[in-house]
């Protein structure tokens, strides 16, 4: 398991994100393009780690749907009734397919948006900012 939480301060919390992606090259890049947005970082490879980081505090949760052990929507599902801490977190799902039964499924096991991979910055920007995520250090603008 991966771990880049990046400092906080009292004035300026970063937003908090748990990432659970077994693909090591989709990892990286969605790892790089995070942190570029000043996000701190938990990583699961797996859904049983996801489940064991679940207990901490996350402003949001991306979640492939295919993981190796437990699909996306099982642990979206794991997660909301596990841990009060993460009850009203939004958990998103990245995903290679924009299936329309896959995203039905995850808004009925509690999922509150997908992305479709790759994670960009772009993407990942209006993402923070949907769920009013925006870190206050970050310019308002992507180039």
């Amino acid at each position: 398991m991966m771990k880049d939480i990046l400092p906080m301060t009292t004035a300026n919390r970063h937003p908090q994100v748990l990432l659970v992606e077994d693909n090591p090259i989709a990892l990286k890049m969605a790892l790089f393009v995070l942190s570029s947005l000043h996000c701190g970082v938990d990583t699961a490879n797996t859904g049983k780690q996801a489940l064991q980081l679940a207990h901490k505090h996350y402003d949001l949760i991306i979640v492939d749907l295919r993981l190796p052990d437990i699909d996306g929507i099982k642990l979206t599902q794991s997660i909301r009734q596990l841990t009060q801490n993460n009850c009203k977190t939004p958990i998103v799902a990245l995903t290679a397919s924009d299936e329309v039964d896959c995203y039905r499924q995850g808004l009925e096991s509690g999922m509150d948006g997908f992305l479709v991979k790759p994670l960009t910055a772009e993407k990942c920007h209006k993402l923070l900012t949907k769920f009013g995520l925006e870190d206050p250090e970050q310019p308002k603008e992507l180039g």
